[in-house]
This record gives C-alpha cells, structure tokens and sequence, in this order.
C-alpha cells in the first residue's frame, strides 16, 4: 500500500515537472502567434494577452513590406543546397570513420570531433580572411566549391536511382543515368546563361573572381561538412553488421557500391534525422548570412530579413511577430511531420547490434 502510494505520487511530480517544461517552452511560441493577431495598440499593451480579433492582414502586411517572399525564396535555396551537399559529404565520411579501416583514423575522427568544442564565434574571422580571399585564391575556392556541389548532386541521382531499383525490383544503370541527368542540366545551364541576361548575372556573381561576399556560395559551402553530423553518421553506421560488408566483397563490390546499394537504404532514418537537424541550422542561421550579406542586394535569408525588416519599419510588434511566425511554420511543420521517425531514430543512436 505505501509502496503504490510512492509510486503514484512519483508519477504525478514526473508529470508535474514535464508539464511545467511544456509550458515554459510554449509560453514563447504561443505568445508571438498571440500578438501576431493584435493591432499595433493591443500589441505595446502588457495588459492585453488575447487578441480582439484575429488578424490575418497582419501577414499579408509583413509579407509584402519585408519582401518575404524573396527572403522565403533565398532561405529554401540555401538550406536545400546545404542540406543535399551535407547529406552526402557527412554521410561518406561517416561511413569511412565506421566501415574503411585505414591508418591513423581514429585520430583523424578525434580531431572532426575537437572542432565541435570550438565555439562558432571563434572560427568567424579566419572563415572571413578565407571568403576574402586572403588565404586561399578565389579561383580555386570557386573551382572547389563547384566540384563539391556537382559531385554532392551527382551522388544524389545516382543514390535515388539505386533507391528506385531496390522499391521497383528494377536494373536501372545508376551511373549512366546519373551523368546523363548532369550533362543534361548543364547543357540547360549554358543555354540559359547564353540567352538570359539575368541566368549570366547570377553565375558572374557567384563565381566572379573576387571575394565571397553577398553571394549564395558563401552560406552554403563552409556548413558542408559538419562534424555532428559526421558522429551521427558514423554512429548508424557502426551498427550495421560486418558480414555485410564481406558478403559485398565476395561478390566484388567496392565501397562505394556497397555504400550506396546496401548502406543507404538500411539508414535511411539516420538521413532523415540528419536531414532535418540540418534543414534546422540551416534555415534558423542568422549570424554568418548577417555577416556575409552586406548589400542588400536580395540575398537576405528570412531570418536576415526579419532583421532588416525590423530596422526599416521600427518596432511595429505585431508586424514582426507575424514575420517571425511566417519564418518557423516551415521548421515547425516539417518536425511535427517527422517527429515520430526523430525520436526512433534517436533512440537507436550508438546502439550496436
């Protein structure tokens, strides 16, 4: 009897407790979505915590005085090129510090993982002399940066090729495909950089040989690889069987077939858990977009955007509440989407079968 009467009583405190962090964690979100309903006047009164009515002009209003839907615009382009570029990049290293035995990588790994001890404010000013060009040539920055993405886009095709032969029952050649599908899209790109004037400007801006700034590059490339990321990926991969690997041998595989044929399709949680985490940082960067995009020229991400819209129409807090509910809506949906694949994927973390 007393013994259920501690357990009951346990129970309810853990409760208390989660539904205390609940609420201290949803007070912020439900206080923008509040007064981003209100007028300018019920918004600057701290008496007012419900909205008179519900005003949905607000975000008809912030969407059109902070250009929103060029920011909107900016912030998917960037986090889906880093999102694909770091997919790719992380997950094979990640299966080499997990799978391919080589010489000193486990000092190499220690050293991926002593960069996530390093604070971002730290690594700002050497990554600034870099984008200037004062350490490293623009040119070979350039010519780099789109052999990575090329190459990232490349595996990508040829990954969701092997993806389909495996849910098709299919025998489709992914590298004749994948290279197809690539001389196809810059056959495109030349085209349309010879008759569109505005296609030229953007690739004449992005690759000029001057320095990074105010370019799109600038917000992708340097977050490609990222060493959580990495640990993640090496932690799936570490569970997988080694008899795997050998059986892939025996029939002479080598490591990128087994990679993209055996590997990726029995983690493809792992991705999609990286994927979003990645989605996340990406979309919410503030401080290096900020840094890097100091024209104004329309490169400004929504976050960025928010900041200048802030800074050009003053404190109207209705406004710029709606804008910052417009900017977590896409974050906030696409984790509750995935929220149950999350925390089953995060559970089997380091786990090894």
């Amino acid at each position: 009897m007393f013994l259920n009467y501690r357990n009951q009583e346990n129970v309810l405190n853990r409760y208390f407790i989660l539904m205390l962090v609940a609420v201290l964690s949803l007070a912020p979100f439900i206080y923008m979505v509040l007064v981003s309903f209100m007028s300018l006047g019920e918004a600057t009164n701290i008496r007012i915590l419900l909205p008179s009515e519900l005003r949905f002009e607000n975000y008809a209003k912030a969407w059109q005085q902070a250009r929103f839907s060029n920011y909107f615009f900016n912030s998917v382009l960037v986090t889906l090129s880093t999102l694909i570029g770091q997919l790719v990049i992380c997950s094979l290293a990640g299966y080499a510090f997990a799978v391919i035995r080589f010489r000193g990588h486990q000092i190499v790994f220690m050293l991926v993982l002593i960069t996530l001890m390093v604070p971002e404010s730290v690594l700002i000013s050497p990554l600034y002399q870099i984008i200037l060009g004062r350490i490293v040539p623009i040119g070979f920055l350039n010519a780099f940066s789109i052999m990575i993405l090329c190459s990232s886009f490349l595996i990508l095709i040829y990954v969701m090729i092997c993806l389909l032969n495996n849910w098709l029952q299919q025998n489709l050649n992914p590298g004749i495909i994948s290279i197809g599908i690539g001389i196809l899209l810059a056959g495109v790109l030349v085209i349309s950089s010879l008759n569109s004037a505005e296609t030229k400007e953007f690739l004449t801006e992005e690759f000029a040989d001057r320095n990074w700034l105010n370019t799109f590059t600038v917000m992708v490339v340097p977050f490609l690889g990222n060493a959580y990321s990495i640990f993640l990926f090496r932690q799936f991969f570490m569970q997988m069987p080694g008899e795997l690997w050998q059986a892939a041998r025996i029939d002479g595989a080598s490591h990128f077939q087994y990679f993209t044929r055996v590997v990726v399709p029995l983690n493809l949680p792992a991705f999609a858990i990286i994927g979003l985490l990645s989605f996340i940082w990406s979309w919410n960067s503030f401080m290096w977009p900020r840094l890097t995009q100091i024209d104004q020229t329309g490169h400004f991400t929504l976050p960025v955007g928010i900041d200048a819209f802030t800074r050009a129409q003053g404190v109207e807090l209705h406004l710029l509440m709606a804008a910052a509910t417009i900017t977590v809506l896409p974050v906030l949906a696409l984790y509750m989407g995935s929220l149950k694949l999350f925390m089953n994927s995060a559970s089997r973390i380091g786990i090894k079968s």
